[in-house]
């Protein structure tokens, strides 16, 4: 799902950053090095930390980065409550088309 994001997101937008482990998004996070009202996407079930758990660990570090999280299964209480404190702008149930990851853009209030 990571490489296919990219290559939809590639289409319309220059500056991508990629990571396959949480863990490596958080030391850039840590270093100051991410763009400062980037943009998040991650799965909600993810090896070592969950997506929800990432969210909230970015949100303290960046309150102003948006934030959308996906899964196959229905959103959980855990992500509606991160969804009504605005933590988490969009949730997208996989598969996903172009144009729904689009619109999930604009929905976060994100200007690009």
């Amino acid at each position: 799902v990571l490489e296919l994001t990219y290559v939809r997101l590639k289409r319309y937008f220059s500056n991508i950053e990629t990571f396959n482990n949480s863990e490596l998004l958080l030391d850039r996070l840590n270093d100051n090095s991410l763009i400062e009202n980037a943009l998040l996407i991650s799965d909600v079930h993810m090896p070592k930390m969950s997506g929800i758990d990432l969210a909230k660990i970015v949100h303290v570090f960046n309150p102003d980065m948006r934030i959308m999280l996906y899964s196959s299964e229905e959103p959980m209480p855990s992500l509606d409550q991160l969804i009504y404190y605005k933590v988490v702008r969009q949730f997208l149930y996989k598969p996903f088309t172009n144009m729904q990851l689009l619109r999930s853009f604009l929905k976060s209030g994100r200007e690009f």
